[in-house]
Formats: structure tokens, C-alpha cells, sequence
């Protein structure tokens, strides 16, 4: 059960050993399950492969397609969150201070929402000042983006290269800062 609580720590690689080498009687427990679910995740959105491309409605009822926005040269932040995650809501000044810092250089922000409140989610993005293009399916978790791109836990970002390879996943705070600086076309 150890390995089960702390794969995200352990990473991919020990998860798939620890998988490997326990008897085929505990292949029917909890603990098993959980960490062959995170093992199945991890390799659905790994970084150098090709995005994940979807459809979903946009905060206004207009469907939109990630692919539009990821085929115009851009890198994309694709972040996913929902106006009841309290590490989510706290970590959005800073994704406000770097939409605005970023948006006019070469980065597009483009915000999932894993809420199934439409007025909810609708008074976050008011509230918070999130200006960037938000999507959601209102079906919480079980969110199509979410589900296919292996989303376990919010606030989840994944970063995508202007050649629609995924860069990174899961980076927060400094290190996304220290990301974006890089990245940014300089004007």
C-alpha cells in the first residue's frame, strides 16, 4: 500500500516494477488497481508525444477545438482546474499574472474546468479575472480532455510545444514561471 499512496512521488517507472513483481493475489486489490490506474494514466499524456486533440464548449456555448489553437504556432498552457479546488483557486493569481505577462509573446493559455455548476464555474472565471479561453464538458471528472490526457488530481497543467508535442506536464508555481520566461517571444 505504500507504493499505492505515493506514486505520483515514486514516478512511472518504479510503479510499473512494483506492478511487476507482486504475486498475481493481490492483482484484485484496491491497492493494485490503484497503482495499475496511475501506471495507465502516466502513459497517456507523455512529454514528446503529440497532444491530445479534443472538442469542448467554451464559457460562451461555442464549441472549440484544440486543435485550432494549437496549430497557430503558439506554445500552450493547457490548464485544468474547477471553482470548487481550493489549491486551484489559489494558485490563479499567478496564472492571471502570467496570462497577461505572456499572452502577446508566443503563449496561449487555455483553461479546462472539471466543474459540473455551470453558474459556478462561470462566476470563477468572473471573479478570479481568468481573461484566457476556458472549456469545459461540465461533467466534472468525468471530463473528456481530463480523461484522455490522464488528468488524476487539479490544478494540472500540460504544456504544448507550436509543434503540437506535449513539453511538460504537471508544472506549477516558479518552475512554470522559469518555463514561460524562456519560452516567450521577446518584443
Amino acid at each position: 500500500t505504500i507504493a499505492a499512496q505515493n506514486c505520483d512521488q515514486l514516478g512511472m517507472t518504479v510503479s510499473e516494477q512494483v506492478l511487476e513483481k507482486l504475486p498475481e493475489m493481490y492483482k484484485e486489490t484496491p491497492a493494485y488497481k490503484r497503482v495499475a490506474r496511475y501506471v495507465e494514466d502516466e502513459h497517456l499524456c507523455i512529454p514528446g508525444d503529440d497532444y491530445h486533440d479534443f472538442s469542448m464548449k467554451d464559457i460562451n456555448g461555442h464549441m472549440v477545438r484544440l486543435f485550432d489553437h494549437a496549430e497557430q504556432g503558439n506554445y500552450i498552457v493547457l490548464d485544468f482546474w474547477a471553482s470548487w479546488c481550493g489549491p486551484c483557486r489559489a494558485e490563479m493569481p499567478l496564472m492571471v499574472e502570467l496570462y497577461h505577462k505572456y499572452k502577446d509573446r508566443g503563449i496561449e493559455f487555455i483553461g479546462v474546468s472539471l466543474d459540473k455548476d455551470e453558474a459556478a464555474w462561470k462566476k470563477a472565471v468572473k471573479d478570479m479575472g481568468m481573461e484566457w479561453l476556458q472549456l469545459s464538458d461540465l461533467k466534472g471528472w468525468d471530463c473528456h480532455a481530463a480523461r484522455i490526457n490522464g488528468v488524476r488530481h487539479i490544478p494540472y497543467t500540460i504544456l504544448i510545444a507550436p509543434n503540437g508535442r506535449v513539453m511538460m506536464k504537471d508544472v506549477h508555481g516558479r518552475k512554470l514561471m522559469d518555463i514561460l520566461e524562456r519560452w516567450a517571444v521577446k518584443k
